[in-house]
């Protein structure tokens, strides 16, 4: 693994993908991990835009309020604006 530390103060490393049963992973250097705020055992979320992989860390308490947030506002949009009247 060869780390590269970029002007901006982002830090990008090259690895290899390897199977993992029927899956495929990859390691991530604790360093990598600690400028992130994750560390082994965190609970992350990983998305995919524009070919490239995306991995957050999710706070359980505030991505339920974020989720039912959304949801409130998609379900309930017409409610809302007839309340606002």
């Amino acid at each position: 693994m060869t780390n590269l530390k970029i002007a901006s103060g982002e830090t990008h490393f090259e690895t290899k993908l390897r199977p993992i049963g029927n899956a495929t992973g990859t390691t991530i250097s604790n360093k990598v991990l600690e400028e992130a705020g994750l560390k082994a055992g965190d609970d992350v979320r990983i998305s995919v835009s524009d070919n490239a992989v995306k991995i957050e860390k999710i706070d359980s308490k505030k991505d339920r309020v974020k989720r039912l947030h959304q949801y409130s506002k998609m379900r309930f949009t017409k409610v809302y604006e007839e309340l606002a009247k």
